[in-house]
């Protein structure tokens, strides 16, 4: 899901769109991301091509778990890369279903001021109950997402409420680590 927030002041960090006065979320469809640097993903971007054929026998499958989880190798053990592969891993247990019917997290925390903050959107409860085409079938249908939420969306307006979640606690809430999720922290007495 992207949001585009219209009218923020100051500059862009992005050279050709300077006084453009707006701000993106990208939000994805799981609470963590599988890549905290660019050079995480341009490392296991090519691991993505391989699939599934990588994991059609013993060998290749263990030869691809190590390019994963070691960069090729190139990492020693202390800095193996298992919060992003246990990231990779949840992104398996999500259904195929009605994108009007998914949580969206946004995939890194982003600085609001003097804030932190992560946020997520979520269909209201009058969304849900009135989605007419909860299941996508990927297999009858290579559009499947598409014409499904092209059909849901010409039958009626659908909403998400947008909730944020502040950084309280930068050792359970990890701002450069988007392979972990943020846990709420524990109430003072």
């Amino acid at each position: 899901m992207g949001i585009k927030i219209i009218g923020i002041p100051g500059p862009s960090l992005l050279d050709d769109e300077s006084d453009a006065t707006t701000f993106d979320y990208n939000l994805i469809n799981n609470a963590t991301f599988f890549c905290n640097t660019v050079h995480d993903y341009v490392t296991i971007e090519p691991l993505f091509a391989a699939l599934p054929d990588a994991l059609v026998n013993e060998t290749s499958r263990r030869q691809w778990l190590h390019d994963f989880l070691t960069d090729a190798g190139t990492l020693p053990p202390e800095k193996w890369l298992w919060d992003e592969l246990l990231s990779m891993l949840s992104f398996t247990s999500i259904g195929r279903q009605n994108l009007l019917t998914y949580t969206y997290w946004s995939m890194a925390a982003v600085r609001h001021g003097d804030y932190i903050a992560k946020i997520r959107t979520q269909p209201t409860p009058s969304s849900l109950d009135g989605v007419t085409h909860g299941a996508v079938e990927v297999t009858a249908d290579g559009e499947a997402y598409r014409n499904t939420l092209v059909a849901e969306m010409g039958e009626r307006d659908h909403q998400f409420a947008v909730q944020v979640q502040l950084c309280a606690d930068l050792n359970l809430m990890p701002v450069e680590n988007t392979s972990r999720q943020w846990r709420r922290p524990p109430r003072r007495s």
